[in-house]
């Protein structure tokens, strides 16, 4: 956020490694870069020694096995609980 709040979600668990070190740096890099301007892809692109193009592909075509359209997670009491 504009504030300096990271906000990540609990799916990266299910994500492989360098994938979940590419959100953490994407959002890390919104830090100083608040869009995604050639600055900030290239500051992106030096927490990941060069890999950032690569990793975004990756990311991109990577199979989740949550959608938004899967029925809601319910708690303890039965209430809705958020997928974030």
């Amino acid at each position: 956020t504009r504030g300096g709040v990271i906000q990540l979600s609990r799916h990266l668990m299910l994500l492989p490694e360098p994938l979940v070190q590419y959100v953490v740096c994407h959002e890390l890099a919104h830090l100083t870069h608040m869009d995604h301007s050639p600055a900030f892809h290239a500051l992106l692109d030096s927490y990941l020694n060069g890999r950032s193009a690569e990793l975004d592909r990756q990311i991109a075509h990577f199979p989740w096995p949550i959608s938004d359209s899967a029925p809601p997670i319910q708690g303890a009491n039965g209430a809705p609980v958020s997928r974030n």
